[in-house]
């Protein structure tokens, strides 16, 4: 299972943290990623200044906003999810090419 955190520290949350979950549980449920991607709220991930922070394995994706966690999701995550973090899967996941 990959592990997909999203910073619920004060500044994230500040700008939008909870959206943005709530974004990604659409896409992930729209994506059929529910059994495979287990997201968190997180504490501070580290760089406030550049937040919402969203760390998905060992790759960390910051100035995410509720407007642009689609576009980055799409275009970042999923391509992500796909060719660079297949080691983290379990064999659980083999479903998911």
């Amino acid at each position: 299972m990959i592990e997909l955190y999203v910073c619920m520290g004060s500044a994230c949350y500040l700008k939008g943290s909870t959206d943005i979950i709530e974004i990604l549980k659409e896409e992930l449920q729209k994506n059929n990623l529910l059994g495979i991607i287990h997201m968190r709220g997180s504490f501070c991930l580290g760089p406030c200044n550049q937040g919402v922070v969203i760390k998905v394995g060992n790759r960390f994706f910051k100035n995410v906003s509720p407007q642009n966690i689609k576009s980055l999701f799409e275009n970042e995550i999923m391509p992500f999810i796909k060719n660079d973090a297949p080691s983290e899967r379990t064999k659980d996941d083999d479903s998911y090419v």
